[in-house]
């Protein structure tokens, strides 16, 4: 009886160390899943949730996201303007679930990667909408964007509809590292 005792002793040890090393083992495997996750699929969760933001040259805004690319978040804020912010310019977002989407691969992530703050900004210049853009010192451009380039993008003020030929453009160039804010006016 007493070697029975001795032999189920040692079983329950060998299946808690069994326990703690699985628990070991995923604990690491969860650490290192973590560093694989991005800030865009921390948040890819959170769409439609009211997040409070720091913003690079524009300080805290209140806001909704409603979208998000691979380098830039769409928001709304409380009075119904639409902003769109660089990922580079995101100082800090309080707010967020604890929960990540999955890192997109294959053709998501190409397709994903396609639509970067480029695309985001090409399309609010096909809307010709008049935006401000604000950039990382604070200042703000009111105007529309005319060009998107490599890394640039053209501002130019002029009145919607009006035609371009004759025109000489009045604006400036604005570099995408310096863009902290592109707001809906």
């Amino acid at each position: 009886m007493r070697w029975e005792r001795l032999f189920t002793d040692m079983e329950a040890q060998l299946e808690a160390a069994d326990r703690l090393g699985l628990d070991d083992d995923i604990a690491v495997r969860t650490q290192r899943e973590r560093k694989t996750v991005h800030l865009a699929g921390r948040m890819r969760l959170d769409r439609g949730a009211w997040l409070d933001l720091r913003v690079a040259g524009v300080g805290p805004v209140r806001a909704v996201l409603c979208d998000l690319g691979p380098d830039w978040m769409l928001f709304g804020d409380e009075a119904g303007a639409e902003l769109l912010v660089p990922s580079g310019a995101l100082i800090a977002v309080q707010g967020l679930g604890v929960r990540a989407a999955v890192n997109p691969t294959g053709a998501d992530r190409q397709m994903l990667m396609s639509m970067g703050l480029a695309f985001a900004l090409e399309a609010i210049s096909r809307d010709r909408s008049v935006v401000a853009a604000t950039v990382a010192d604070g200042t703000a451009f009111t105007g529309m964007i005319d060009r998107v380039g490599a890394d640039f993008i053209d501002l130019v003020t002029r009145i919607p509809g009006e035609p371009r030929s004759g025109y000489t453009p009045r604006g400036v160039a604005i570099p995408l590292a310096q863009l902290s804010l592109v707001r809906r006016v």
